[in-house]
């Protein structure tokens, strides 16, 4: 589809929102918002060999590999950005399913799209603050700490976390695994040392999801280990997502053929086969001598 075509008398509105489908079955592999040729962008991005293996361009592959191109639909045009950026994170997030979110989301998205805070996950009826009540004030009063910690306890936060921790170590216990840190309501986790410089976290944030965020940390949080830490990430290249947050608790999340960095807290195989290729990569990045 050729969405520049359009007759002299007609005049379309600058901004859109699209989907990616795969011909075969119309399956929706991506939604973005642009202008101009943006949506063909991505197959032309695709056929660069030097371009990264992104779950996006990995699929635009497959899809020429069977000599056909995937089809590009545009759902809708506006006036301004603010409305496509509007429509693209619904879209996203309560119609396809973000696949951070969503266990049976065909999306190949990375980002969330603006406003995802305030947008419903696909098949989340549960009570929402921001949506169906007014998000709390944080204050110092320890009410917004609180919600946290009484929404850990209603979704078993602290048990699951030890049951995987207790996995974990059944399968390598020459890892050096953390306990169960629920000191900070927001981000309940466990994590395993790697190599002096980082450790792999994983997160475990109290919702109906349950799904579980890998990330890599600074090993701890001074200016010796963070330095050490920008250093290991440089050296990952095109292996990570890039630093975050530096340099105030830095993180990262890698990029790997069969890594998967948010996956299902009851999926306790594909979450071991993660930490073990992070594990391994980490493990065999040499740091440089002081």
């Amino acid at each position: 589809m050729n969405i520049e075509q359009v007759s002299p008398e007609q005049e379309l509105k600058e901004h859109y929102v699209y989907e990616l489908q795969d011909p075969r079955d119309d399956t929706v592999f991506y939604v973005g918002k642009g202008t101009g040729r943006r949506a063909e962008h991505h197959v032309k991005e695709a056929m660069k060999e030097d371009e990264r293996e992104k779950a996006k361009l990995a699929k635009i592959r497959e899809i020429r590999a069977r000599g056909q191109t995937p089809k590009e639909v545009v759902i809708a045009r506006f006036d301004t950005e603010a409305e496509a950026f509007a429509v693209e994170a619904v879209l996203i997030h309560w119609v396809y399913g973000h696949p951070d979110d969503c266990e049976d989301s065909t999306l190949t998205n990375i980002q969330g799209g603006h406003g995802r805070d305030t947008i419903r996950n696909k098949d989340d009826y549960d009570e929402i603050q921001g949506i169906d009540i007014p998000k709390p004030e944080r204050s110092n009063d320890g009410t917004y700490t609180n919600q946290k910690i009484e929404k850990n306890e209603r979704h078993d936060v602290e048990n699951k976390l030890a049951a995987l921790r207790k996995f974990v170590i059944q399968h390598h216990p020459e890892w050096a695994v953390s306990d169960v840190n629920m000191s900070h309501p927001m981000s309940p986790s466990i994590c395993i040392e790697v190599a002096g410089a980082a450790k792999i976290e994983c997160v475990l944030p109290g919702s109906r999801t349950g799904r579980l965020k890998i990330n890599i940390r600074a090993a701890m949080n001074n200016k010796e280990s963070i330095e050490q830490f920008r250093i290991l990430v440089e050296g990952l290249g095109d292996k990570t997502k890039g630093i975050k947050n530096y340099p105030n608790h830095p993180y990262c999340k890698l990029r790997l053929e069969g890594f998967e960095d948010s996956i299902h807290i009851d999926q306790e195989e594909e979450i071991l086969h993660s930490l073990k290729l992070a594990w391994d990569l980490i493990e065999s990045t040499k740091l440089p001598l002081n």
